[in-house]
């Protein structure tokens, strides 16, 4: 098995970030800091939710974008051939719009196209925007490893109107993914099933209950 040595140096996951309302109208402004000609990956469903608010200001900044629709899975070979599209297409800032495959997917392309990557997150299903490593997949879906980088992200946007408005099993997904990562972090510290039962006993009823609603 090959052993993973990893970098002791502590990345705070974004160099930017801004969580607010209306922020959509002023993502050209911030996508302008880093770049003036942006590689966008969208979601089909992500980009419908974002592009009346957002072009306007992408063609006040002076931003041009090439749109990229994407599908597929977050792979190395996705990866290097969308690169590659981005190189061909003269981009220099790579834009990922909507759930935690694209963002993933966004920063394994900026990786391999050699630019930055702004991300902005239509979901709160998981941590994928901010975080400085990729999930990667087969290109048939099986999950191979974690691609992880040597630097941040340029900057994360969310807008919480686009957030507010995401289907609710979402917010229930991010609320569960967080509670993983917890038991993932106590674990570690060799006390694994004394930290699962106490873990299972503080999630409050009323926790409970809403979940349910929400899954």
């Amino acid at each position: 098995m090959e052993k993973v040595t990893l970098d002791p140096a502590i990345k705070f996951g974004a160099g930017r970030y801004r969580q607010e309302k209306n922020l959509l109208e002023e993502c050209g402004k911030e996508i302008s800091r880093f770049g003036k000609r942006a590689f966008i990956i969208a979601g089909k469903r992500a980009w419908d939710a974002v592009k009346e608010r957002m072009i306007p200001g992408f063609e006040t900044a002076g931003i041009e974008c090439e749109l990229h629709l994407y599908s597929g899975k977050c792979s190395y070979e996705a990866a290097r051939e969308y690169a590659e599209k981005c190189k061909v297409e003269n981009c220099d800032e790579v834009v990922g719009i909507g759930g935690g495959l694209v963002m993933d997917f966004a920063k394994a392309v900026g990786e391999y196209a050699d630019t930055g990557v702004v991300n902005i997150p239509t979901s709160i299903a998981t941590c994928a925007a901010f975080t400085t490593m990729s999930v990667m997949y087969t290109p048939e879906g099986a999950k191979k490893d974690c691609w992880r980088f040597e630097h941040e992200v340029d900057a994360v946007l969310v807008d919480l109107q686009v957030i507010a408005e995401c289907p609710i099993r979402y917010a229930a997904a991010g609320i569960l993914d967080a509670m993983a990562k917890k038991l993932r972090y106590r674990t570690a510290s060799r006390r694994c099933i004394s930290v699962k039962i106490k873990l299972i006993c503080s999630v409050p009823t009323r926790w409970q209950s809403i979940l349910t609603r929400c899954l």
